[in-house]
């Protein structure tokens, strides 16, 4: 149908200009066949898949037993990991239709076999109590049929492996997650939960995980640097449940932003003297943002100020958004990464 026109409303922030009138146009529809289904025999697939869930609910079992001897409450969530057959990824929408009922998704990502396959690797959070929701998932694609003839979710013949996650299912970052027994600094993504939140920081304390600065807030997470070994981060399945990401924790966010503003300035200072800038003639990166502060030691070399402008009359290019800035910090996310 023909999608009606709606006035544009007129933006809050002076510099943004949307001068044109929308275009309507009519939605066709997306035709394709998509990522591409394994052959297998779909009744013997979904029952191997039950056994899967069914060893899982064995596992949870044996872990609610060690609970109660150990006076933990035996109500306890569970990250699992689930993976794609190699060559036959999952597309985003089934990725997203693992997320039943009170199940949500952590962490979906590619990773490639040592054949060169691609498999799809997903970290689902499962509430206590829940995982009967994805066994009726895989119930209905194992047992019913559509009424065009196939089978409901038909995609989950591309799932190979359903297991409890370990820390190496949370694990995002580049670098190969460490093996050996040494401490290191983490980055630990934590859902924001208020009830997570202080769960994690009990835990975190429990397990004398040392934990530097305060926390960086997000809208769906609260990240902590924290530094521990990784048996250690495994050892409490609590602590696993309350995360949604694990990373590396890099040199500056353990260090330089804790430094005053002269030790700051020394560290610029000899970092400068190191830095091969590029030449001219290098592709340019444009922020749109708030104005830049040129003449802070690591912009002024590869910010000029004939390329420094504004949109307002009184010429001024400097950073102005509240007291600490914005458009400074972005053009450093820019030109260092």
């Amino acid at each position: 149908p023909q999608v009606p026109l709606f006035q544009m409303p007129e933006p809050a922030l002076r510099h943004l200009r949307i001068p044109a009138e929308p275009n309507p146009l009519d939605f066709a529809g997306q035709r394709g066949r998509g990522l591409p289904l394994r052959d297998v025999q779909r009744a013997q697939h979904s029952t191997a898949l039950r056994q899967q869930l069914a060893a899982i609910e064995v596992e949870l079992s044996e872990i609610q037993r060690e609970r109660v001897i150990q006076n933990l409450p035996n109500e306890v969530d569970l990250v699992l990991e689930l993976e794609s057959a190699p060559g036959f990824p999952l597309s985003g929408d089934q990725i997203r239709a693992l997320a039943t009922g009170n199940i949500t998704l952590l962490v979906a990502r590619p990773v490639t076999d040592e054949d060169g396959f691609e498999i799809t690797r997903i970290a689902l959070h499962v509430p206590y109590g829940s995982l009967p929701d994805l066994a009726e998932k895989v119930r209905r694609y194992g047992e019913d049929t559509t009424d065009q003839g196939g089978s409901p979710h038909s995609w989950m013949a591309n799932v190979h492996r359903i297991a409890i996650a370990a820390l190496e299912a949370l694990w995002t970052d580049p670098e190969t997650l460490p093996l050996d027994s040494a401490q290191y600094w983490w980055e630990l993504w934590v859902r924001r939960e208020p009830d997570v939140v202080a769960a994690f920081e009990t835990l975190a304390e429990q397990l004398q995980i040392q934990l530097k600065g305060p926390p960086l807030h997000l809208p769906e997470h609260v990240i902590y640097v924290a530094k521990a070994s990784r048996a250690i981060l495994e050892s409490s399945l609590d602590l696993l449940n309350t995360l949604r990401e694990v990373r590396r924790a890099r040199p500056y966010n353990l260090e330089l932003s804790d430094l005053s503003g002269s030790e700051q300035h020394e560290w610029i200072a000899e970092a400068l003297e190191r830095m091969d800038f590029p030449a001219s003639d290098a592709p340019r990166v444009c922020v749109l943002d708030s104005g830049i502060n040129r003449a802070h030691p690591l912009l002024s070399p590869l910010l000029s100020e004939e390329d420094n402008h504004t949109v307002f009359p009184d010429g001024d290019r400097s950073d102005s958004w509240g007291g600490s800035g914005h458009g400074t910090p972005m053009a450093g996310v820019a030109a260092y990464g």
